[in-house]
């Protein structure tokens, strides 16, 4: 997979809710908010995409935050793991690319 396959994600209209699913990992784009469904302990990754994040809040993680502004090339998104089955990704502003590792560590 390259940087070019997953920055196409950025041409597809938000609504379809396209993905890219390779070996244990998925990678999609967030526009706003987004639930998901994982085992505890599987990896998620948050990386803003044209710019910042603002008013991040995470729920269902191990690092669960409220309202962080998360900025473009600040490591604050990666590694995070699901801690329940449910969890759930809202902010005000932005894009944020998000990688799933489907298999816990």
């Amino acid at each position: 997979m390259t940087l070019t396959n997953v920055f196409s994600l950025l041409q597809i209209p938000g609504k379809i809710g396209s993905r890219i699913i390779h070996d244990d990992q998925e990678i999609f784009l967030v526009k706003k908010k987004c639930s998901l469904e994982g085992i505890p302990g599987e990896r998620i990754s948050l990386f803003p995409i044209n710019g910042g994040i603002k008013n991040l809040s995470l729920k269902g993680f191990r690092y669960n935050i409220k309202n962080f502004d998360l900025e473009f090339g600040i490591g604050k998104g990666i590694s995070n793991a699901f801690k329940n089955k449910k969890a759930s990704i809202t902010f005000k502003d932005g894009q944020l690319l998000c990688v799933h590792f489907k298999k816990t560590f």
